[in-house]
This record gives structure tokens, C-alpha cells and sequence, in this order.
């Protein structure tokens, strides 16, 4: 069995996340950084967690994997406030309310504790939103500690919608008018699965959101403003049978390989395997190692 140590880590902007962390006997270099989906949390990906860190033993791999700001549904999370009389109050978050371009600070303190933690080649590894999170954060922060970044099922929430939800640009326009009235930070339901604000559904599901504009694989004229600007080693993982891929998963890998501008590409669709790699973890877990080891 793997044991993990519960862990905190603290953000910028003063967000204190729960989170795991497992640290071999014998300490290496390379720690992963991994990167929940939406509506996920720190410790619902332990089947890969745990055959990460079996298929990383003959290189002492160390793991983290921390809630971010848009872990569940709707979440309080304590937030630093030296002014409190506990030292803290509390933040409105989880995926129906955080702002996404937020990410960074998340990623941020979560590289700073492996970096702590004495790793020198830290692979930040996202999920579903959270591989839009990661190419974020590596289109637009210049972060020498990372090594190389690896995207897994980096689906699109907005062409889903757009092919099964006939109301969606009803929906959007309601929303857009709710925050330009001033209430673009109320919760919403009966939208999509989970409550939501009205920013953050625009930011879903608008094809011009920054969101969207990561990986725009549906847009006519891409902008990847942020894929294109991802110079380190770069790892593309899809899963063949994705289940919210609204298109062909070839057609959906082809784009990335014709507008990546790594220094050191790679990708691949794994066979019979759905977007959160049910009974496929072993699969994925041996080909993400052995391409992190490769770096």
C-alpha cells in the first residue's frame, strides 16, 4: 500500500488547500505536480496516484496533488486574513465560483512546496479543466522550476454544450445580461450539473473566454495564445473513447501536434480508454513516466 502525508499549502492570494503528498524513502529529483478537473478534488485520482508512484520507484518519483480553488461544486475555503482574530476568514470557491485566470496562484504554491521539498524537476500534470489550467499557467508564467508539462483529456467544455444543449446561447446571453446588471457573481441553477455564476458559465462556455481560448480546437481561427506559448516539454494525452470529446479524438490530436511549439513534443491517444481512464490507469500511468523520464 502507498501512504501519503496530508499536507496545506498556503496561495498568494492567501488560499489554504488541502492536499497529498508522497515522498519516497530515498529522495529523488523529479516530483509530479498533478492538477485536478472540474468539480474534482486532491484525492480523487489515487488508482493513477498510486501506479504513478510504483512505475516511478526506480527514480525515487514524488508526488503532490492539492485541491485547487474550483475543487467540488461549491466550496468555503479559508483564506489568510491577519486582520481575523482566527488569522483567517472565508472564500466563496469550487467550480461554480472561482475565476479560472486564478488558477496560477494555485499551480504557483503547489510547484513552491515540491520545489521545497528539495525537487529539481518538478512535471506538472493536468486533468480534464485542470489540463487547461496547466497549459495556462505555462502559456503565460515564465517558471524555471518546471520541467515539462503534460495535459490529459484536455477536452472542451463549451463544444460539448454547444452539440448537446440547444438553449446554450439562450443561456449565455441571460448570463452576459446578469452580469451586466451587476450579478454576474450569483449562483445559478438548473444551468449545467452544478450551480454556477454567471462569469463562470460565460467562461465555460464562451467560444472569446480565456478558458476557451487554450486549447480553441473548434474555433475556425484558433487564437492558442497560450498553447503556442509553451516552450517546455510538452506531452499531449487523450484517451480514445473520451466521452465528451464532441469530435473525432485523431482530429482532436492532430490539432495539437500542427500548433505545438515545444522544444520537445510528444503525443498520443491511449487505446480503449475514457476521459478519466477507468481501468486504464496502468496504461496511463507507464507511458506518462516513461515519457517523464525521458526528459
Amino acid at each position: 500500500m502507498i501512504s501519503y502525508k496530508l499536507t496545506e499549502i498556503a496561495t498568494k492570494d492567501g488560499l489554504i488547500h488541502q492536499g497529498a503528498f508522497y515522498k519516497p524513502d530515498k529522495i529523488g529529483k523529479t516530483a509530479i505536480l498533478w492538477v485536478h478537473g472540474l468539480t474534482s478534488s486532491f484525492y480523487s485520482d489515487f488508482e493513477i496516484f498510486n501506479r504513478f508512484c510504483v512505475k516511478g520507484r526506480d527514480i525515487s518519483l514524488g508526488l503532490a496533488s492539492f485541491n485547487n480553488r474550483g475543487h467540488d461544486m461549491i466550496a468555503g475555503l479559508r483564506q489568510v486574513d491577519p486582520k481575523s482574530p482566527s488569522g483567517f476568514t472565508h472564500a466563496n470557491c469550487g467550480a461554480g465560483y472561482e475565476k479560472f485566470e486564478d488558477c496560477i496562484y494555485d499551480i504557483d504554491a503547489g510547484i513552491t512546496f515540491l520545489a521545497d521539498q528539495g525537487y529539481q524537476k518538478i512535471i506538472l500534470i493536468g486533468h480534464s479543466t485542470g489540463a487547461f489550467k496547466a497549459g495556462y499557467y505555462a502559456g503565460t508564467v515564465k517558471d524555471n522550476r518546471l520541467s515539462g508539462v503534460i495535459v490529459t483529456s484536455p477536452i472542451s467544455d463549451r463544444l460539448i454544450e454547444l452539440k448537446t444543449n440547444k438553449k446554450l446561447a439562450v443561456n449565455l446571453r441571460r448570463m452576459k445580461h446578469m452580469v451586466d446588471k451587476g450579478k454576474g457573481d450569483f449562483l445559478v441553477n438548473n444551468l449545467t450539473f452544478f450551480p454556477l455564476t454567471p462569469r463562470r458559465y460565460i467562461s465555460l462556455f464562451a467560444e472569446n473566454s480565456v478558458e476557451e481560448t487554450i486549447f480553441d480546437y473548434g474555433s475556425e481561427k484558433p487564437l492558442l495564445k497560450f498553447f503556442r506559448n509553451i516552450k517546455t516539454p510538452l506531452f499531449v494525452v487523450l484517451a480514445e473513447n473520451d466521452e465528451y470529446a464532441d469530435r473525432s479524438i485523431r482530429e482532436i490530436k492532430l490539432f495539437f501536434d500542427k500548433h505545438q511549439r515545444s522544444v520537445n513534443y510528444k503525443s498520443i491517444i491511449i487505446k480503449n480508454a475514457v476521459h478519466g481512464f477507468n481501468r486504464q490507469e496502468k496504461t496511463f500511468a507507464r507511458i506518462v513516466v516513461s515519457w517523464l523520464k525521458s526528459i
